[in-house]
């Protein structure tokens, strides 16, 4: 089964990104980030406050997922977070970790 196929309605736990221009990556496990992975390419995730949606791709070659450009999230209030991590668009998967 391909893996675009296994990530349909599960729940991934963001625990580091990288540094903008950098290749180093910054640790976030403490924030609770989880992203959805739904049906249709449909992606979605929540900080404390304030939620945000969008679609994905995935590249079964590179093992990539591209989170689409166009994201929009609710402003409703300051989050623990801070809303630049959503300008992060591609993750990679290792093992069993995204």
């Amino acid at each position: 089964m391909a893996f675009s196929q296994t990530l349909i309605d599960t729940r991934w736990q963001v625990v580091e990104i990288p540094q903008e221009k950098s290749k180093k990556m910054t640790n976030i496990e403490k924030n609770n980030l989880y992203i959805h992975f739904g049906k249709n390419d449909a992606v979605s995730f929540n900080f404390d406050v304030n939620g945000c949606g969008g679609t994905y791709k995935i590249d079964e070659n590179k093992k990539t997922i591209a989170i689409g450009k166009e994201i929009t999230c609710t402003q409703a209030c300051c989050d623990k977070i801070g809303i630049p991590y959503v300008s992060v668009t591609s993750y990679k998967r290792k093992k069993n970790k995204l």
